[in-house]
């Protein structure tokens, strides 16, 4: 399990970007816990940073976050 903060180093985006990412339905959550911290898989965030790539978006690009 990823927390935001992980994601966001891992992705090299702001942790602000993945949370925008989630409320477009780009990145889907793992679960939340009950104090509301988001948990995500790591085979999630991988397809995320593979679409990225495989469409040549950087990770910034709001765009990259979304499917094929």
């Amino acid at each position: 399990m990823m927390t935001t903060g992980d994601v966001a180093k891992y992705l090299d985006v702001s942790i602000s970007t993945v949370r925008q990412w989630v409320k477009q339905g780009y990145l889907p959550v793992a679960w939340k816990t009950p104090t509301g911290y988001l948990k995500f898989n790591e085979e999630d965030v991988l397809k995320v940073k593979e679409s990225c790539i495989k469409n040549g978006m950087s990770f910034t690009d709001a765009r990259c976050g979304g499917n094929d």
